[in-house]
């Protein structure tokens, strides 16, 4: 039982180291260099906040596809929890597609400055609403496969009234490539 439960580990242990290494190549014919036509970025963020009388619950995962060096194409979803007090709870979130291009700004192609544009629509449980969404900030490679993504969006909200809501984020996430 032991032999076999350590050939799985082991097994599993290169499956996954052996993905890592394609993933993480940094070789010029590579097609999954990260920035690189063919590489796909999955990744996401989570976060809750606690407050006398609030919590909320946010969940944000991202997946984006290099159609040509550096140019990425993503889909974002963003879901919101919010549960105030003694009222019922709400929901909100977006759901976007997001055009951006990613530059170099080391030799070893480990750091990268980035700036892009969310279009889709965002929600609150009872309406919808379109939304622009400019977005900027750094993908910092790290292991084989890493990326730590700091970054900065001012989200736009355009209502069917006449008001339109502008926010400002500041969101960091953490994903893979491959």
């Amino acid at each position: 039982m032991r032999q076999r439960l350590l050939a799985a580990m082991v097994a599993g242990s290169l499956l996954i180291g052996g993905s890592a290494m394609a993933a993480g190549k940094r070789g010029k014919d590579d097609p999954y260099t990260y920035s690189q036509r063919g590489a796909i970025e999955a990744d996401g963020g989570l976060s809750a906040a606690w407050t006398k009388g609030l919590f909320s619950l946010d969940i944000a995962p991202r997946i984006g596809y290099f159609l040509v060096d550096r140019f990425q194409l993503s889909a974002l979803f963003d879901l919101t929890y919010i549960k105030p007090g003694h009222l019922p709870y709400s929901l909100g979130g977006t759901l976007q597609a997001e055009p951006s291009y990613h530059m170099p700004i080391l030799k070893e192609d480990r750091v990268f400055l980035f700036a892009g544009l969310g279009v889709g629509v965002g929600f609150n449980g009872r309406n919808g609403s379109f939304e622009l969404s400019p977005r900027a900030g750094a993908n910092v490679l790290f292991g084989r496969a890493g990326v730590l993504t700091p970054a900065i969006r001012v989200p736009i909200l355009f209502h069917s009234n006449p008001s339109t809501l502008v926010g400002i984020q500041a969101d960091i996430s953490i994903g893979t490539v491959f």
